[in-house]
């Protein structure tokens, strides 16, 4: 599963859905939504989920919520661990490291 700040347009997005079981992106610019919905979710609407807002401002219930409403997620045995998403989300906000926390350019694994 994967946690994508700021997909823009949706070009990393569409090759990280391409590999893993799921990715909830994180976009602060209402103008992309509409984007996104058509490059992301049309074409993966069991794995994509999509947060509007400031990756700051979200809350580790509403990811959780996002990610548990993916059938991809549901059918997981794996977890949402709502908490960590965040520290990995402030980490790479503030130019945290790939040893530090495990982000990715672009995106990071939760």
């Amino acid at each position: 599963m994967v946690v994508e700040v700021g997909p823009g347009l949706g070009t990393l997005t569409v090759a990280l859905l391409d590999r893993a079981r799921a990715v909830c992106s994180l976009e602060a610019d209402s103008e992309l939504e509409q984007v996104l919905a058509v490059t992301c979710k049309e074409p993966h609407p069991d794995s994509f989920a999509l947060v509007m807002g400031d990756a700051l401002a979200i809350t580790p219930q509403k990811l959780a919520d996002a990610y548990s409403a993916l059938p991809a997620v549901a059918q997981s045995a794996i977890p949402v661990a709502p908490d960590a998403n965040k520290v990995c989300i402030q980490s790479a906000v503030s130019g945290g490291s790939y040893a530090d926390s495990q982000v990715l350019p672009g995106a990071f694994f939760a």
